[in-house]
């Protein structure tokens, strides 16, 4: 070994250097020959023995280092010898781990080239006639030679693991049935490992469950469309019945007498006229691009069918017949309801809307669309705002927000479309629940109130006439009733308004006119609307007193008479005072007697008559 031979030479060497020591210390006795000084050669001799006892004690250093490593190369050899032998060990041990697992087993290095296989992988190749060599044969070429085994028709699944178990897995079938899971997995030197292990039993297994629960299926489908509602039949790429339910064929009054899996569509649905027609409508040559069709079919006034057409995967098609006599007859309704409530919505002379709970409109009446100036389509699913406008959005907001919190809510706002044309609108919004009681969404009332309100203002500005007038008033219905007086009439006539109320106004009036008169006052009232003179009535007492009487004929915006209104002042005391002037202008104060000018006035008056009448006039002339 390179210690031991380091070691002789170390050792020659020493000797060497002692031999030297030798012959110098015997030359120093001598005196170092003669030709030299004797007291150099003895100082030579010492500098060379200090340097021959440096030289010795650096020699005997190393020695005894090489010893040491000596010993350590021993231990080391000793270890590795049993290492060695452990390794060996370890080796067959894993030898016999291999060999007695059931699986193929191979080893490939780092350049993936077989080092190890167990018994069941080399009986296997060999079996299959596929030849190998340690140390050669490489992962590559072995799988190819491995791949004629391979039955191609059966599709391989593969499965790559992620880390910490990066695990390849491949299944596949072999030509003579037999399956095979390869498993690759990397070792931490980058070697692979490669188990083959049988599993057919397995995959024969699970094809057994697949087919159980296949048969189950189809079972539990069956049982399925028996208990549906609607008719189902599914037919193949070929065009052929593949399942069917009874309701089918109850739909479309169907014979299924001899029907079997297989038979071609086409021909079993030309047994009646009902069944041809559905066929001509869901023919496969209808609308072939679409994966979905849906035809809805009145069959007889007793029957409306749903007639829906999927396509499946590989060409095949799913046909389902639901019976919606019932929901087509509400729908039908319902249009007509709907319709009704458009006519009647469209009729009223008020705005009317539906708001959805995110405040877009789902529904607007005729009114609404006049006063907005935009039609139905402009205005449905558009949100208030864009409708309204903000600023007026801005305004209704609070009210929108009760609303939505489940209160009903009126209230009256001012608003214009111009600034020459302020409306008074009152809005009611009535919130709509669901069956849960949360809102979703509100009825809008709009009514414009503009007249009406001014109307209120015209009848309270009335009112206080009608109450602090200085006559008095009396307002009868059409056909002659009182039905109201105000508080001067009281004063004047002395009754009460309890006493006249639905009473004729014939008790008011006194004897002092004929019926002659009376039939006047009507004559004017129907042709002029109005009368006015000086009437006689009389008071609760039973007094007459003369009155300034008008008289007048309320009618409506139609034209029809709604009521008569009465007007009338106390002209007792204008009467008494006219009658002063005339027995003052016509009479003598002292006597009593006419005066000149009542005479005159009473000549001119016969003198106009006699005119008239073409008569005399006789006058006597006493002093």
């Amino acid at each position: 070994m390179a210690g031991d031979d380091e070691l002789e030479r170390l050792r020659y060497e020493n000797e060497k250097l002692q031999k030297i020591n030798r012959v110098l210390m015997r030359r120093v006795e001598m005196g170092w020959g003669n030709h030299s000084d004797a007291y150099q050669s003895f100082e030579d001799a010492a500098m060379l023995a200090d340097k021959v006892k440096e030289r010795t004690y650096r020699l005997q250093q190393t020695l005894h280092r090489l010893e040491e490593s000596n010993q350590q190369l021993e231990l080391a050899r000793r270890e590795t010898e049993k290492s060695q032998i452990q390794a060996e060990q370890d080796r067959q041990r894993l030898r016999d781990a291999i060999e007695s697992i059931s699986d193929a087993f191979a080893l490939f290095d780092a350049d993936r080239k077989m080092v190890m296989v167990n018994s069941r992988c080399a009986e296997f190749w060999q079996q299959h006639n596929i030849t190998y060599e340690l140390g050669k044969t490489s992962f590559q070429e072995i799988t190819a030679a491995s791949l004629v085994l391979v039955d191609h028709k059966a599709k391989a699944q593969k499965k790559v693991g992620v880390y910490p178990d990066p695990i390849a897995q491949t299944i596949f079938k072999l030509r003579d049935g037999t399956w095979i899971q390869m498993q690759e997995r990397k070792t931490n030197d980058n070697c692979l490992v490669v188990v083959y292990t049988d599993i057919t039993n397995i995959k024969l297994a699970e094809e057994v469950r697949y087919e159980t629960a296949m048969a189950e299926q189809a079972e539990l489908l069956k049982a399925t469309l028996e208990n549906m509602s609607q008719g189902v039949v599914l037919i193949n790429a070929q065009r052929q019945i593949e399942t069917w339910n009874q309701r089918f064929f109850e739909l479309l009054s169907l014979a299924d007498d001899g029907v079997k899996r297989g038979d071609v569509f086409a021909e079993l649905m030309q047994q009646n006229v009902f069944s041809k027609a559905l066929f001509d409508a869901i023919s496969f040559d209808v609308a072939p691009d679409k994966d979905f069709l849906e035809v809805e079919m009145m069959l007889d006034e007793n029957l409306v069918l749903l007639v829906r057409r999927n396509l499946i995967p590989g060409g095949g098609i799913l046909i389902t017949f639901a019976d919606i006599t019932e929901r087509s007859r509400n729908q039908i309704a319902l249009r007509e309801s709907e319709q009704r409530i458009r006519l009647i919505t469209d009729a009223m002379p008020a705005l009317i809307s539906y708001v959805n709970k995110d405040l877009c409109y789902e529904f607007v009446n005729r009114e609404f669309e006049k006063w907005f100036n935009r039609s139905r389509d402009e205005i449905i699913n558009h949100h208030l705002s864009d409708v309204l406008g903000q600023k007026e959005y801005q305004t209704l907001t609070i009210h929108i927000a009760r609303a939505m919190l489940g209160q009903a809510v009126n209230f009256e706002l001012e608003h214009s479309r111009d600034p020459d044309n302020v409306r008074i609108s009152n809005k009611t919004y009535i919130p709509h629940f669901d069956e849960h009681r949360n809102v979703i969404g509100f009825f809008a009332l709009e009514q414009d109130v503009t007249e009406q309100r001014r109307t209120e203002n015209r009848l309270r500005m009335a009112a206080t006439v009608f109450e602090n007038t200085t006559g008095a008033i009396v307002v009868t219905d059409p056909a002659g009733y009182i039905v109201q007086v105000n508080e001067n009439f009281s004063r004047i006539s002395g009754y009460l308004p309890e006493q006249v109320i639905d009473q004729l106004p014939a008790m008011l009036v006194g004897q002092q006119h004929d019926s002659a008169f009376y039939a006047e006052i009507l004559r004017a009232l129907r042709s002029e609307g109005r009368w006015e003179g000086e009437l006689w009535q009389q008071r609760s007492n039973g007094e007459g007193f003369p009155t300034w009487a008008g008289i007048s004929a309320v009618h409506d915006s139609d034209g029809d008479l709604v009521s008569y209104v009465c007007f009338f002042v106390d002209i007792s005391e204008r009467k008494a005072t006219e009658a002063r002037i005339e027995s003052l202008a016509y009479y003598d104060v002292l006597t009593g007697l006419a005066n000149r000018t009542l005479f005159q006035d009473r000549l001119q008056a016969a003198l106009q008559l006699a005119v008239r009448r073409d008569e005399w006039v006789a006058v006597l002339f006493l002093d």
